[in-house]
């Protein structure tokens, strides 16, 4: 289950460094907030990779109770991405997926991913302290 996690926590954050890096590249004039914003993100992403390896690597309890924050953290702004973009198919019905476009249906994939996550991690940290408070 840790490396499930560990797998999925890599993909999803990788995807999300490179279309900032994009983002942030295209742009030749940013704002203050702006910046500010990408520069977190870009910190985070960089966290959640190197502790996604850490924890599959060495399964340190440390590494995954942080990826537990940080996912919670990340997956209230992605449920809030996630809604945004599922919830016209109140008004449109479900013919609203087929004109969205390829990047749009990715990205949405990665927005309820980044929300699973939590989840994931959550049961990977119960087990280790499951394992923790048997051996002890």
């Amino acid at each position: 289950m840790i490396k499930l996690s560990s797998i999925m926590t890599v993909l999803v954050w990788s995807a999300l460094l490179c279309w900032i890096a994009s983002m942030f590249a295209s742009r030749f004039h940013q704002a203050r907030g702006d910046l500010a914003f990408v520069l977190v993100a870009i910190f985070a992403s960089c966290c959640a990779i190197s502790l996604a390896v850490i924890a599959a690597t060495h399964r340190s309890r440390r590494a995954i109770r942080w990826l537990l924050v940080l996912s919670v953290l990340s997956a209230l702004l992605a449920g809030l991405g996630a809604w945004m973009m599922i919830s016209p198919i109140t008004v449109v019905g479900l013919r609203y997926f087929g004109t969205m476009t390829l990047v749009g249906r990715l990205w949405l994939i990665g927005l309820l991913t980044m929300f699973l996550l939590p989840w994931l991690w959550g049961i990977v940290y119960y087990r280790s302290r499951e394992q923790v408070t048997q051996v002890a």
